[in-house]
C-alpha cells in the first residue's frame, strides 16, 4: 500500500503534467488572440474574427483545461497536505506554511479525514 507521502508525489507529479498541458495550451491560445487582434486591426468585423478563431469551441476547451489544471491542483494540496500531517504538523503549521487561515487549514484536514 502507497504511503502518504508516495501519493502526494504520484499527485504532485500529475500536477506537474497539468502544469505543462496548460502552458502548451496558453501558448496555442496566444496565437489565436494574436491573430484576432490582427484581423480586427485589419478592420474585419468582431463576429467575423471571432469565428476564424473558432472562438466558441477554445472558451470550451479553455474552460476545460483549466478545471482539469484546477482539480489536479486541488488533489495534489489535499495529499501533500495529509503527508505533512502524517509526519506531524500540526493545524497551525499547515496553516503557516501554506499561507493560509488556521480555518481553512481546518477544513482541508477535514476533507482529507473523511477521504481516509
Amino acid at each position: 500500500m502507497p504511503s502518504l507521502r508516495d501519493e502526494a508525489l504520484r499527485d504532485l507529479e500529475a500536477l506537474i503534467a497539468g502544469v505543462d498541458e496548460l502552458a502548451e495550451y496558453l501558448s496555442s491560445m496566444r496565437g489565436s488572440y494574436i491573430e484576432l487582434q490582427r484581423i480586427l486591426e485589419e478592420g474585419g468585423s468582431v463576429a467575423v474574427a471571432l469565428r476564424s478563431v473558432a472562438a466558441d469551441e477554445a472558451r470550451q476547451a479553455m474552460t476545460a483545461v483549466l478545471d482539469d489544471f484546477e482539480r489536479r491542483r486541488h488533489m495534489s494540496r489535499l495529499s501533500l497536505i495529509a503527508a505533512d500531517l502524517d509526519e506531524g504538523s500540526t493545524i497551525n503549521e499547515i496553516s503557516r506554511t501554506w499561507g493560509i487561515s488556521r480555518q481553512l487549514a481546518s477544513r482541508y484536514v477535514k476533507a482529507i479525514r473523511v477521504d481516509i
